[in-house]
């Protein structure tokens, strides 16, 4: 089973019936093994469909009849409850373009695309998008190779060192969104698209490279062919994210808002006079919406250089509000930790945010934690501070701290991170 979505239960309670999205087929669980957490994991509790993607079921108990829709056919299959066997399907009208219904189930689609029938693309790509985890996609039997991308100046680009190593480290899953004139893909680009066939987009060259990864990360037993790569490649770059829901609706701005792309377009970032759009370029007609697919050089210290982030869902992501005090903060900052503490201190009807610290202390590296607003936890077990002389410290020679609101029950967290 992979990816279940729909369910509806018997009238009579005791059966449970559950679309299993990435596959072919319904799975009927006895509803009291379930509370008894004894239910018997078994083929012989599922019932297989003629197509895959199974999305929705309704259930008339009456006639003995359940009805699913299937989206890898757009279709509507027809199950005898007392034989649990489908006898019959419809295809449905379908305006969709066929791109789209050629391509959809390889992102989906366990059944076949993974050596156990539980895991897909989509598993981590989440209906195209991401799942919030950071994966360590390194392999060692893999070597060391050029890096062909652009940069985003000659000035910032490496020399011929600029490499792609095969071990990684942690990366957060990137969406499947807006793919299409956004270059190479991965956080560093290393599916370059180098070898696009004639006629064919880089983007397209460089997703049809993540073939490997159905061998590699879903224990397929081969790729797909390079007729079904193809498709899955037309799918996927045609999806796109729904419009800003933060955005005006007559795509104004608020004056804030106003400042804020006055800031991204004309004010340097760097002693090289950088805007941030000479980076994370934003030019919607064409497409590139935080990247143009150059890559850039992160730092001397730095071994692996990065391809340009997009800022594609950056409306998306939760970040804590955050300030910092120190020797030269004044008034505002303090207006804005007051704030903080004030959300930390919410307990009902659910806290709202932990407030955590971190900064340097008479020379040494220091973490603080409050739960409710009030007094402040250290790192040393002994040690709590007030709010007054985490203040008081934070404004010595040489000392800061950075008060940060996260969500609430993970700020203990902070006090033993390495």
């Amino acid at each position: 089973m992979a990816q279940p979505l729909g369910m509806v239960v018997s009238a009579d309670g005791e059966r449970l019936y559950l679309a299993s999205f990435g596959t072919d087929r319904i799975a009927v669980y006895d509803t009291a093994e379930l509370e008894e957490a004894s239910e018997a994991v078994s083929a012989s509790s599922q019932i297989t469909l003629g197509a895959g993607g199974p999305t929705a079921v309704a259930l008339d108990d009456a006639n003995d009849r359940l009805y699913a829709y299937t989206r890898f056919n757009d279709g509507l299959s027809i199950v005898d409850t007392v034989s649990n066997t489908e006898i019959g399907s419809v295809e449905l009208s379908n305006p969709e373009p066929r791109h789209v219904i050629d391509g959809r189930s390889h992102l989906y689609n366990a059944s076949s695309n993974s050596s156990h029938g539980d895991a897909s693309c989509a598993s981590c790509h989440v209906f195209g998008d991401v799942d919030g985890l950071a994966w360590d996609l390194g392999n060692p039997d893999h070597v060391v190779v050029s890096n062909p991308n652009r940069f985003v100046n000659l000035a910032l680009s490496p020399d011929e060192r600029a490499r792609f190593h095969p071990m990684k480290g942690p990366m957060t899953t990137q969406s499947l969104r807006g793919l299409s004139d956004a270059g190479p893909m991965h956080w560093r680009g290393d599916r370059t698209g180098r070898n696009p066939r004639e006629g064919e987009s880089l983007e397209h060259a460089a997703f049809v490279e993540f073939n490997e990864a159905f061998v590699e990360l879903l224990g397929r037993d081969a790729p797909l062919s390079d007729a079904e790569m193809a498709a899955f490649a037309d799918f996927a770059l045609t999806i796109r994210y729904p419009p800003n829901p933060i955005r005006a609706l007559d795509n104004s701005l608020s004056a804030s808002a106003a400042e804020g792309r006055r800031i991204y377009f004309e004010e340097s970032t760097t002693s090289e006079e950088f805007t941030c759009n000479d980076c994370h370029r934003l030019d919607p007609p064409n497409g590139h919406f935080g990247t143009d697919g150059k890559s850039f050089v992160e730092g001397d210290d730095i071994y692996q250089e990065f391809k340009v982030p997009h800022l594609r869902n950056a409306y998306q992501n939760i970040v804590g509000q955050q300030i910092t005090l120190s020797a030269t903060t004044g008034p505002d900052s303090d207006a804005r930790l007051d704030l903080l503490l004030a959300r930390a201190a919410v307990t009902s009807p659910r806290p709202e945010c932990d407030l955590i610290g971190h900064g340097v202390v008479f020379d040494r590296a220091r973490r603080f934690l409050s739960r409710d607003g009030g007094p402040f936890q250290s790192d040393d077990d002994t040690e709590s501070f007030s709010v007054s002389q985490l203040r008081d410290l934070s404004r010595q020679a040489g000392g800061a701290i950075t008060f940060t609101c996260v969500p609430p029950g993970i700020g203990a967290h902070s006090l033993t991170a390495k």
